[in-house]
């Protein structure tokens, strides 16, 4: 997946603002900005099955009984949420699929034991996980926690810590996942978070104008992805 940096998002908005994004923001506008693109990326996330964050991969239930598929295993992609479960490979035309059902869970998901045999290998669609962005600078004397989020402005992104983790360097993959922020939903992000600091300042008219052009961007995109696939389902006014 192509992706962008947070820093370059985040520079968008500033200059948007009208404000020069080659001087560090003040510590509350970096906080705001960050809960601001936190806020448009979880509305984006859920606003259309984006292939670019959406896949399809064979997954062995745990458990015990073995029904259970947990939104992090051990060698595999993270999940974020789960959007259908099948007993063979959907795009195996070969071999013809069912969806089976399933409940989610705080941890992942647990199949029906009427549709699965314990333990038996299924093919989980889902969307991996949005990316969580914060402000709080990374520091090599600070102890971290796994959940824990940092910003890391040698690189310009945010990063999530994957475990117990202190002295290592965001970089380092051992110990942190960088929260990439999908290239195809920039200018949405950029948008709509400059939409939510205008209304923050009060100027309501052209914070929904805003909010309109952001709705417009998204809705474009998902034409292009249709398109793509020579699928028609409507048009789209676009915003310029």
């Amino acid at each position: 997946m192509k992706a962008v940096t947070y820093k370059s998002v985040r520079d968008g908005i500033l200059r948007k603002m009208g404000l020069d994004s080659s001087l560090p923001p003040l510590a509350s506008q970096a906080a705001a900005l960050a809960d601001y693109v936190q806020g448009a990326l979880d509305i984006a996330w859920d606003f259309y099955p984006w292939p670019d964050v959406t896949l399809t991969q064979e997954r062995t239930p745990t458990g015990t009984p073995a029904h259970d598929i947990a939104f992090e295993q051990p060698g595999e992609t993270p999940i974020g949420d789960f959007l259908q479960i099948y007993d063979l490979d959907p795009d195996d035309p070969a071999q013809p699929s069912h969806s089976l059902r399933f409940s989610t869970t705080d941890t992942g998901a647990t199949l029906h034991a009427t549709d699965h045999t314990p333990g038996t290998p299924v093919w989980v669609r889902f969307r991996i996980p949005a990316p969580l962005f914060t402000s709080r600078d990374y520091s090599a004397s600070t102890a971290y926690q796994p959940g824990d989020v940092v910003y890391h402005d040698s690189t310009g992104d945010c990063f999530l810590a994957l475990s117990a983790t202190t002295g290592n360097a965001p970089t380092d993959p051992a110990f942190w996942r960088r929260q990439e922020i999908p290239a195809f939903l920039s200018e949405y992000c950029k948008a709509h978070a400059y939409a939510s600091t205008l209304l923050e300042d009060g100027q309501f008219d052209k914070a929904n104008y805003m909010f309109t052009r952001a709705e417009g961007i998204l809705a474009e995109k998902q034409d292009d992805f249709w398109m793509k696939r020579e699928r028609y389902h409507h048009y789209t006014a676009r915003f310029q």
